[in-house]
């Protein structure tokens, strides 16, 4: 069964989140025309190797857990910038002397 929300049309939906961050802007106390970003998650320590599985897929088939080269030509840097990033508390991981970035967060910041 779906849920009400997916049965409403695209558009119906947009004026709904509108109306509704219109809302939460007015109890905020700010100015509805132009609602603040909320802090809807909190922030997030630095990532435990013991819960990394390095074979770990994505939906598409890719590997979730890159290596500083492979990252490096995603985002069109060097693989030194990449480990500097994940030293410096980035999206990444060393495990046994290696360092591992998280495809999953790389991806959402192209």
């Amino acid at each position: 069964m779906q849920s009400e929300l997916e049965a409403l049309p695209t558009a119906d939906l947009a004026e709904l989140a509108t109306a509704a961050l219109a809302e939460l802007a007015r109890r905020a106390g700010g100015d509805a025309a132009a609602p603040k970003q909320l802090d809807l998650l909190p922030e997030l320590g630095p990532i435990d190797p013991t819960t990394v599985d390095l074979d770990e897929r994505l939906p598409d088939g890719s590997r979730r857990w890159l290596a500083p080269k492979e990252a490096a030509v995603i985002v069109r840097t060097d693989p030194g910038t990449v480990v500097r990033k994940i030293k410096a508390g980035g999206s990444g991981v060393r495990i046994g002397g290696r360092y591992y970035l998280d495809a999953i967060n790389l991806r959402g910041r192209r």
